[in-house]
């Protein structure tokens, strides 16, 4: 999807939509609203600037740069932020232990060491964690369980009985039991043909 901006009007056009409700403005006056709508996704946004930042999303333009780094951000607020990162500013602090972090987003999830809240649940065993990124993690051990047995499944395969065993350990212990079973029923059939052939 490509576009430039000078293709949409930040006057009324595609772009625009004028709302006519009328709201007590300052003074008790009535006055109209603007409102601007992405003509992309329908968005509703109440200033042609908030409208703008907006279409970067669908454009994919970054026009802030990090002077540092070389990171691109579609808002300079984001960049703003970002920049913490490279000064090494902390400006959320936790009112329970002190500890400071550099994004608000830190914060709240550090916030649940202290809280116990636990919104991420695993939707296999139904655990819970307190972070995205350890459930992530959680669910790639349930996936790498369920792959591994898949493989075991392949190879602790008994062609005599048609079972799959669960591991090495079982395999070997059941086959066991087939050799035993075998040597029991040929020395049966031994002792059958001795008693035979004494008669």
């Amino acid at each position: 999807l490509t576009f430039s901006f000078s293709s949409y009007c930040f006057a009324p056009g595609p772009a625009v939509v004028v709302q006519t409700t009328t709201t007590p403005a300052a003074g008790g006056v009535s006055g109209a609203k603007k409102r601007f709508c992405c003509p992309v996704c329908g968005r509703d946004c109440f200033k042609d600037s908030a409208l703008k930042n907006h279409l970067r999303i669908h454009s994919g333009e970054r026009p802030f740069q990090c002077s540092t780094c070389g990171k691109s951000f579609t808002q300079h607020v984001h960049l703003r932020e970002h920049m913490r990162i490279h000064t090494g500013e902390k400006p959320f602090t936790c009112g329970d232990c002190g500890r400071s972090f550099t994004f608000s987003s830190a914060l709240r999830r550090h916030k649940r060491v202290h809280t116990g809240v636990r919104p991420y649940q695993c939707t296999i065993c139904q655990k819970t964690f307190k972070q995205q990124s350890v459930l992530k993690k959680h669910e790639t051990a349930h996936e790498l369980t369920y792959h591994a047995h898949q493989h075991d499944a392949k190879r602790y395969y008994c062609e005599i009985c048609k079972k799959n065993l669960s591991g090495a350990r079982q395999f070997r212990d059941h086959m066991k039991d087939h050799e035993i079973t075998s040597m029991l029923l040929l020395g049966g059939a031994k002792d059958m043909s001795a008693t035979s052939d004494a008669t």
